[in-house]
């Protein structure tokens, strides 16, 4: 996790906690979201075999199961359904693009070293990032069950479901270009594509995805609860890819240090926009 995220990692666990209170003391947690909060305990034990595979495969196996479990619950409506496929798709799309990642020759180096520290993490620490990330991974999800289970929908849905489709369209695209690029200039720094204007379009698109999601939930429910929980993974989401870029960028300033190139493309670029001026 980043600096700013590693900060707020214990008061987002007691917000989530306090949500699952509420829930379970107001006779709101429904039987598919104590299976669903099981489910992500049990995908989330990935973290035990490797530490750092609960941030991508685990992440992307909530993403494919959370939704299929919550549509085979319910009876969803077309609207419902596409939101809940999109989602589905993306987590199909995290899981094939994290194993290309894996064996490629350009990761190779920096999944041994993500190898060696996971191993280093004490057991203590293992578990108490198991049930923190099981909880985060319940609230990403819990948009999910909100369209899922909404048997009013708003014509609004459709709108979000666009935007949900042009996130995952930026991170695709970003991401399999900066593969490719990696493939042939390892230690290179990507400028072209949407890495011309942005210098981390890929985390974009994750947000605008995320925002889609969370739009889709407004467009399914006329109650209060559900958009204070369901801003929970949103936000987490929002906070940690912004976090992650900003990060990202003082690492690989610090690593080129008087590099003219990065200096230059950090003068034309914005980190998650495009710089207009």
């Amino acid at each position: 996790m980043e600096p700013v995220t590693r900060k707020l990692t214990a008061p987002m666990w007691l917000i989530m906690l306090g949500g699952l209170y509420w829930l379970w003391s107001n006779a709101l947690i429904e039987p598919e979201l104590l299976v669903g909060l099981a489910a992500c305990h049990v995908i989330c034990t990935i973290i035990f075999y490797h530490f750092i595979y609960v941030f991508n495969y685990g992440y992307a196996a909530t993403m494919i199961v959370m939704p299929l479990l919550y549509g085979l619950s319910n009876n969803p409506s077309l609207p419902s359904i596409c939101i809940l496929a999109l989602v589905i798709l993306y987590g199909l799309r995290l899981l094939g693009f994290t194993w290309h990642r894996y064996h490629s020759d350009s990761y190779a180096e920096h999944a041994r070293r993500g190898t060696e520290a996971g191993k280093a993490i004490p057991a203590p620490i293992k578990v108490i990032t198991w049930l923190f990330t099981s909880s985060l991974m319940f609230f990403i999800s819990f948009n999910s069950w909100v369209v899922a289970s909404s048997g009013h929908i708003h014509t609004t849905i459709w709108a979000a479901l666009t935007v949900m489709i042009g996130g995952l369209a930026i991170e695709t695209i970003a991401d399999n270009h900066k593969q490719r690029f990696k493939k042939s200039d390892k230690e290179g720094l990507c400028q072209t594509g949407l890495f011309r204007t942005i210098r981390y379009p890929n985390y974009l698109g994750e947000i605008i995805f995320h925002l889609g999601l969370y739009w889709a939930l407004v467009s399914a429910t006329d109650q209060l609860y559900p958009l204070i929980l369901g801003s929970f993974g949103t936000g987490w989401i929002l906070i940690l890819m912004c976090d992650e870029a900003v990060t990202r960028d003082r690492t690989r300033q610090a690593r080129t240090g008087d590099n003219d190139v990065f200096i230059e493309y950090r003068k034309r670029t914005g980190l998650l926009l495009p710089k207009l001026f």
